[in-house]
């Protein structure tokens, strides 16, 4: 039996840019990447050790001038894994 806690459970690269533009807007961006399949120390308590493959999860937004009472802001959010079999594209509005 393999000790969970000595598996690899997620080694990633995470990296984000936030601009200011001169209309005082925002605009976001970042990715969340892993860098190699690991294993899933949730699922695997009580049982084998569960491997999970390498996923990509990009983002980007805008957010308006934040100075008002009332500030929009649209996200989208991307989640690809599972060896491409699984995808998320959720785009959020307040």
């Amino acid at each position: 039996m393999v000790d969970g806690e000595r598996l690899p459970q997620e080694r990633a690269f995470n990296s984000n840019t936030h601009i200011q533009l001169n209309n005082r807007w925002w605009c976001t961006r970042g990715h969340h990447r892993a860098a190699r399949r690991d294993y899933c120390d949730r699922c695997m308590r009580g049982g084998p050790a569960l491997r999970v493959d390498r996923y990509l999860a990009p983002w980007l937004g805008f957010v308006a001038d934040d100075r008002y009472a009332v500030s929009p802001q649209l996200f989208f959010n991307y989640w690809s894994g599972d060896g491409g079999r699984r995808t998320h594209s959720i785009p959020t509005a307040t």
